[in-house]
């Protein structure tokens, strides 16, 4: 489906709900949020979840219903842990840092899969009281990932629909060289909502990195790249 023809379909779903979301990503946002070559990311994102809390819409799709976010983001946790285990990844023995947990949606898919050395990091702390009472043997780490070390080896580190609301060059260099530090021998990274190629009138907190711009930091690591719902998913591991 063209991107035009979405965009016709989102309009037709709900004129007004999309008038609202248009207006907030042109004027009001960038008022409230936007700074000199960025935004502010803490403010930003603990205002999201705050509103949405317990729901999937605060991070992916608005346009859609929670039950469509849910949906997708199943399918795509189903690709991911496939992924994982044909890269033997083995989930009970795995230390794993979740970049980016926000309302634990991974948290609990990694809890299914058995995993017990669990780190969730998230730029704001606003809901960790809740994911530490219903996981009470993870961890939970406020950390904005692209200006604060994070420390330690994991075998499995994921940053899924994470990477694109860094939206700064510098700070995308941080977040990367940071993680990289983080790897476990034999370990591997997942990363997705990298795109194709560049695209232009984002809104201000969505920077639409390519492969490109994510391996000149992996010169020397295996590269693997999947299709991932509208986006693409990287994995990344020691040559």
């Amino acid at each position: 489906m063209s991107k035009l023809k979405k965009i016709f379909l989102k309009i037709k779903k709900n004129p007004l709900d999309f008038l609202r979301r248009v207006i907030f990503k042109l004027v009001v946002g960038p008022l409230k949020y936007k700074k000199q070559g960025g935004y502010d990311a803490f403010r930003f994102w603990t205002d999201r979840l705050s509103k949405y809390p317990l729901k999937l819409t605060y991070r992916y799709d608005e346009s859609l219903s929670e039950e469509e976010n849910i949906n997708l983001r199943i399918n795509e946790s189903q690709k991911i842990v496939r992924l994982c285990r044909e890269r033997g990844i083995n989930f009970s023995k795995a230390r794993v840092l979740d970049v980016g947990c926000a309302n634990g949606f991974y948290t609990q898919i990694l809890f299914n899969l058995g995993v017990k050395n669990y780190v969730g990091t998230d730029i704001t702390s606003i809901l960790f009281p809740r994911l530490r009472n219903k996981f009470p043997h993870y961890k939970f780490i406020k950390n904005d990932i692209s200006i604060q070390k994070i420390t330690g080896k994991y075998e499995l580190i994921l940053l899924i629909s994470v990477i694109q609301h860094i939206v700064e060059e510098d700070k995308l260099s941080f977040c990367l060289e940071n993680i990289k530090e983080c790897l476990a021998k034999n370990g591997i990274i997942m990363i997705s909502w990298i795109m194709k190629n560049k695209k232009k009138f984002l809104p201000f907190y969505i920077h639409a990195w390519t492969p490109k711009d994510i391996k000149k930091h992996f010169l020397n690591y295996f590269i693997e790249s999947f299709p991932l719902n509208d986006n693409y998913l990287l994995i990344i591991r020691r040559k």
